[in-house]
């Protein structure tokens, strides 16, 4: 399987490789989707052209295995979409930042802060879905 598929409390991520560019092995077009529910609905992001570098995913990684760091970055070479999760005191803080152009000119953007509790089922999770992503390449 070349998807990861990670859900926690109110958030759910969808990401599947799409094709890894014969030119340069290190970086690879996603499919991504992403599901961010609050009180009333959630918002859906959906993206079928997300190109990503091994490399970052390998800090990301490692970031989130390391207790010293305390903030992990996950992008794509655009900057399109942007994840940081940062541990604090009580809690893990994720913040996302999605920014689409627009046809036409401007772009749509969407900036989220959530607060998802600090527990080792969090980060075992999410960097088993990486490890299971990254044999594949």
């Amino acid at each position: 399987m070349t998807d990861i598929n990670f859900e926690a409390d109110q958030l759910s991520i969808r990401l599947k490789l799409l094709s890894v560019d014969k030119n340069d092995i290190e970086s690879m077009r996603c499919g991504v989707e992403l599901d961010i529910v609050h009180p009333t609905g959630k918002i859906f992001y959906s993206a079928d052209d997300i190109w990503l570098e091994t490399k970052m995913l390998d800090e990301f990684s490692y970031k989130l295995s390391e207790s010293v760091n305390d903030r992990a970055e996950f992008y794509d070479m655009s900057n399109y979409l942007v994840i940081s999760i940062r541990r604090r005191r009580t809690f893990h803080e994720v913040n996302i930042g999605i920014r689409e152009p627009l046809c036409g000119g401007g772009e749509a953007t969407i900036e989220t802060r959530l607060h998802i509790a600090l527990d080792g089922r969090f980060l075992i999770k999410l960097l088993h879905e990486i490890d299971k992503f990254r044999s594949f390449l």
